[in-house]
């Protein structure tokens, strides 16, 4: 299992791609 905070930071990167409107860029996982 990945941990606690590699997934959150893997969320609040996703948040920032969103917010910053690239949602075309991947967000890899």
């Amino acid at each position: 299992m990945p941990s606690v905070r590699a997934v959150v930071s893997k969320v609040s990167d996703a948040v920032s791609y969103c917010s910053a409107g690239n949602e075309l860029k991947p967000v890899q996982f």
